[in-house]
């Protein structure tokens, strides 16, 4: 019913406006709601990134809350995907691969990593998914903890580490707050557009196209010493930085800075 209502005030005249509400906007090589978003809509609010005239870079729309990292902390925090046994979208990005060869991917990196990591390991899944399917491909993951229960920012309360296996929104809200993370993407089956800045993610130990690269750089990060070595370090923060500014800004004046979008797209067209 929104829709429709949507659709017939705008063949009414009326303006439309979308904000980004995701990951893989202004990443992904291909993605059809994107290329659909920009063309019906009169102004798109990105959060960092820009390649259309309709787009204004506003900045991070979702809610973010500022979490202090603690070398106290023991949790290793692994972000999982929903589960699409195949092919949903139109997009090169996350859920293009079937859900078989991504759960191999996970499979292989928890196998991989050293015992005192996955020790501290806690996988979480989307709200109210039901991890322990009979029909789920993960056959390594029923003696680890899960975490899908509370919110997102009281779990990195007691993390040390998260571990991202999509590009999704949880991924740009760590970003945002400068919290020490890192995004494993298949990059054959996940090509990405925005070469440049991913290739800065990578160079810092931020980004890994494959499950091996993953868990060699994971295992060197076993305590927490080396995570703050790592992740506070110019080279890193650099990275972090410059990926924030063209994918996931902080904008303490989102909502004004909306509100005056919308009045000038009103009083000038």
């Amino acid at each position: 019913m929104l829709s429709y209502y949507i659709a017939k005030k705008k063949e009414n005249g009326s303006k439309l406006f979308i904000g980004q509400h995701g990951g893989l906007y202004g990443a992904a090589i291909f993605s059809w709601f994107e290329k659909h978003e920009l063309k019906i809509a009169n102004r798109f609010f990105s959060w960092g990134w820009k390649n259309n005239k309709k787009i204004k870079k506003l900045g991070i729309i979702v809610k973010t809350d500022k979490v202090k990292w603690s070398k106290n902390n023991k949790d290793i925090l692994l972000f999982m995907r929903s589960r699409n046994k195949y092919p949903a979208s139109f997009l090169s990005g996350t859920n293009t691969e079937n859900y078989y060869s991504y759960c191999q991917n996970i499979n292989n990196f928890i196998n991989g990593i050293k015992i005192n990591v996955k020790n501290n390991l806690v996988l979480r899944y989307p709200p109210n998914y039901n991890y322990l399917q009979d029909n789920n491909f993960l056959t390594n993951t029923r003696n680890l903890k899960f975490n899908n229960k509370k919110e997102l920012f009281k779990t990195l309360k007691k993390s040390l580490l998260v571990i991202n296996s999509t590009h999704s929104t949880s991924f740009l809200q760590v970003m945002s707050i400068n919290f020490p993370n890192i995004l494993i993407m298949n990059g054959k089956d996940n090509p990405l557009k925005d070469q440049k800045n991913f290739e800065t993610l990578r160079k810092a130990g931020i980004f890994h196209n494959n499950y091996k690269s993953a868990v060699k750089f994971v295992n060197k990060l076993d305590n927490s010493n080396k995570i703050f070595n790592w992740w506070y370090s110019e080279k890193t923060q650099k990275a972090v930085k410059i990926f924030c500014k063209n994918h996931s800004q902080n904008n303490n004046k989102i909502i004004s800075d909306i509100k005056e979008e919308m009045v000038n797209e009103k009083k000038y067209n």
